[in-house]
């Protein structure tokens, strides 16, 4: 059964725009096993049950953030933008009768780092359909 991870993996495999300038082969959850530049990162995850229904099924709303790590700034900011664009309104199924119901991109934040790369953050709010286990 695919999870809500896999299922924002598979979204920015299927962008050409994205896969161009961050190949999903980079694309991590948590930390990447390297330190090579450009990657992405999928972090800080956080959900609350928001409504559950008499069919045992729930609406979650979840927050994560994908950090991108490139040397340029300009190419950070450019897949943190390809990234706003493929995921803000995103509406996706999952395995098992899931689905993200909504996706919306709620902040970016670039930062300089000690260690001579960029990071942009944007934040992801995603209302997340569970179904239930009948």
């Amino acid at each position: 059964r695919m999870n809500l991870a896999e299922a924002i993996h598979a979204h920015w495999a299927t962008s050409s725009e994205l896969t161009a300038l961050l190949p999903a082969s980079r694309f991590f959850t948590g930390a990447p096993p390297d330190d090579q530049l450009p990657w992405a990162s999928l972090v800080g995850w956080r959900a609350a049950a928001d409504e559950r229904f008499p069919d045992g099924s729930r609406v979650e709303r979840v927050e994560a953030t994908v950090e991108i790590h490139s040397a340029h700034v300009h190419h950070a900011e450019a897949a943190a933008e390809a990234l706003r664009r493929r995921f803000d309104r995103a509406n996706l199924a999952m395995e098992g009768g899931d689905r993200i119901l909504a996706c919306r991109c709620l902040k970016e934040e670039a930062l300089a780092r000690a260690w001579g790369h960029w990071v942009f953050a944007v934040g992801l709010e995603l209302m997340v359909h569970r179904a239930g286990s009948d």
